[in-house]
């Protein structure tokens, strides 16, 4: 696109992300949701379900999972748990998980001691950027959400605008690494 075009994306989910070119001063590239909250930027984060006690344990409990690659995160909460090396280790730490390549299972312990089966987990990407930035761009009306990055994020960007966004269950919101 020219520098002051103004990209209007329709409703629905777009997976994966989009990086911006750069406009310029005064005439700046704006990608634009056509209706506010109604465009869906993400990673799909696959739910981890299918919890179960773990014999001998109080907190742990196991699911089957083939891949155990990015964050756990507990969705009911907001939070992202930690990963330890063994399972051994989860039942004596509150909001952490160990993934056993081998036997294809996770562990984990919930945040608040209360049983996995209460919670809804997701598996997101260690990795990713919703939209990278570049200089004199705005992003308006999205929804971001399932990056492990960030959702939004630029490097030495200047003059660039984020607004009327809804950002969830990234990495971190919106990352600006230098720039004016």
């Amino acid at each position: 696109s020219k520098p002051g075009a103004v990209i209007t994306v329709l409703p629905g989910w777009y997976d994966g992300g989009i990086t911006l070119k750069p406009g310029k001063p005064g005439s700046p590239i704006t990608l634009r949701a056509e209706k506010r909250g109604r465009v869906f930027i993400g990673h799909p984060a696959p739910v981890v379900a299918g919890f179960r006690p773990v014999p001998g344990t109080y907190y742990t409990y196991q699911a089957d999972l083939k891949d155990g690659d990015g964050l756990l995160m507990e969705v009911s909460t907001g939070k992202v748990l930690r990963p330890l090396e063994s399972p051994v280790d989860v039942e004596h730490l509150a909001g952490t998980y160990s993934f056993d390549p081998e036997q294809g299972r996770i562990y984990v312990h919930a945040s608040d001691s209360e049983p996995a089966t209460m919670h809804r987990y997701t598996l997101r990407p260690e990795t990713g950027v919703g939209v990278a930035l570049a200089d004199h761009t705005v992003v308006d009306g999205f929804v971001i959400s399932g990056f492990g990055t960030s959702a939004v994020a630029g490097e030495n960007p200047t003059g660039v605008e984020v607004r009327n966004c809804l950002i969830h269950d990234n990495g971190s919101g919106v990352h600006l690494k230098g720039g004016e």
